[in-house]
């Protein structure tokens, strides 16, 4: 819980700083290189755009021996900023293929336990590297954020504490560094192909016996309205 609270403090702040960042080069009357081409700005939030996305969380390395390939939906909301530079607030949610159980330890017993849900909320810096035409571009980008596990062992302290979740979680922070290309349709619409790798050491949280891993590829699709 802490780690989500502190998730999205840095969401606001960055949201502010991009919203001021912006909207000092209108005051400026300067122009901003959009996805596109260039135009002046007429107003900031104009430019903000929303994204929904599909696709699959992979997991590498140790990781595999307790996750199989699991479905993965994403949304973000787009802050351009200048010189080519842009922010995504984003979050995304897997169903994971759980195929071995882990050791979850509590003050009071250790308990084998699966998870049912996982929940990533992240903040990626994306810049432009390469425009062959006006109607495409790639990225590069790099994502920091928490990545959660819900288990399904109940938590005992639940409703004793407001801030208790039914059920015991494992957060760990996220770094996600990937390459995305986008492609403009007629009707100004935006298909983005891309591939992040997912890192989150989740033992690093403690309640961890062992080691599971935290390294997973996410090839996805989405689609910017």
């Amino acid at each position: 819980m802490k780690f989500l609270c502190l998730s999205l403090v840095i969401f606001t702040i960055a949201f502010s700083n991009a919203q001021q960042d912006s909207l000092t080069q209108i005051g400026s009357n300067t122009y901003n290189q959009s996805i596109y081409g260039s135009h002046e700005i007429t107003d900031y939030f104009k430019s903000v755009s929303f994204n929904i996305g599909a696709g699959l969380f992979i997991p590498q390395g140790t990781l595999q021996d307790y996750l199989g390939i699991s479905p993965l939906a994403e949304l973000n909301l787009n802050l351009p900023l200048k010189r080519e530079k842009s922010i995504d607030l984003g979050i995304q949610f897997i169903i994971p293929n759980q195929t071995r159980e882990f050791s979850y330890v509590r003050v009071e017993d250790t308990l084998q336990t699966e998870s049912t849900f996982m929940f990533n909320a992240f903040l990626k810096f994306k810049v432009n590297v390469l425009s062959p035409n006006k109607n495409s571009r790639l990225n590069i980008n790099t994502a920091f954020g928490v990545s959660s596990i819900t288990t399904d062992a109940r938590n005992p302290n639940f409703g004793n504490n407001e801030d208790d979740t039914k059920y015991e979680m494992v957060t760990a922070f996220l770094i996600s560094p990937g390459l995305e290309y986008e492609l403009r349709l007629k009707d100004d619409s935006v298909i983005k192909m891309g591939a992040n790798l997912h890192y989150s050491p989740y033992k690093i949280e403690g309640a961890l016996q062992e080691n599971i891993g935290g390294i997973a590829l996410i090839p996805k699709l989405s689609y910017r309205f």
